[in-house]
C-alpha cells in the first residue's frame, strides 16, 4: 500500500473515531480497527472504496 492509501485510511479511521490496532491490520478483505468500545470491527475493503479518491488496488503512477 502506497503513502497516498495510508493517508486517505488514517482520515477515514480518524474522521469515524476509530483507532488502528497495529502497522499489520490490512489484509485484502480490508481493515481490522477497534471502535470506541474497544470491540474489534472489520471495515471491508468494498465498503472503504466508497470513501477513498482511487480504490484500494489501483495502480497509480509514482
Amino acid at each position: 500500500m502506497n503513502e497516498t492509501y495510508r493517508k486517505q485510511v488514517a482520515n477515514f479511521i480518524r474522521k469515524n473515531n476509530l483507532q488502528t490496532l497495529s502497522k499489520v491490520d490490512f489484509d485484502n478483505g480490508g481493515f481490522y480497527v477497534l471502535d470506541k468500545d474497544d470491540s474489534l470491527i472489520k471495515i471491508p475493503t468494498k465498503d472503504l472504496n466508497k470513501y477513498l479518491k482511487v480504490p484500494i488496488g489501483t495502480k497509480i503512477k509514482e
